[in-house]
């Protein structure tokens, strides 16, 4: 018997992580399934997990069920012992071959930006500061990410 979700999910995870060697992550791949304790989709790279839904529960997904797939995205940051994690959630009408351009939500508190996007390690990681959350495109995370010295060094 075919199991209709697990086939959307695996053709998301398998679109990210297409682009994201594209865009410069050449190691990033999908992990196997680790049972109760979820570590993530996808390792993009040391550190860094990403969580990834598709088709029609992420075309119509509210406001409510993005925040709650961003409070599992934290929780499989914590399990798979890794800094940063954010979701990638397949846009209506954007096709799999354009993933790039698919919605990345990722919380933003104090620590998160002064250690991602400013570049001082004077702040924890998993603050319990005021978050907000950030929603750009897959690619825009990703420029975010190489600018802050986030790529993976590459292989001679």
């Amino acid at each position: 018997m075919v199991n209709r979700p697990k086939q959307i999910g695996t053709k998301a995870e398998s679109a990210v992580v297409a682009a994201c060697k594209r865009l410069g992550y050449p190691d990033a791949y999908r992990r196997t399934q680790t049972g109760s304790q979820d570590q993530g989709d996808i390792v993009l790279c040391a550190n860094t997990i990403i969580e990834v839904k598709g088709g029609h529960a992420a075309w119509d997904a509210s406001t409510g069920q993005i925040d709650k797939w961003l409070e599992e995205t934290g929780k499989e940051v914590v399990n798979a012992n890794a800094i940063y994690g954010f979701l990638v959630v397949q846009r209506k009408g954007v096709g799999h071959q354009n993933a790039d351009q698919w919605w990345a939500y990722t919380p933003l508190t104090v620590g998160t930006h002064m250690n991602l996007v400013v570049g001082y390690p004077g702040y924890p990681m998993l603050d319990t500061s005021p978050c907000i959350t950030i929603r750009t495109t897959l690619q825009q995370m990703l420029t975010i990410y190489t600018a802050a010295g986030r790529s993976p060094e590459r292989k001679p």
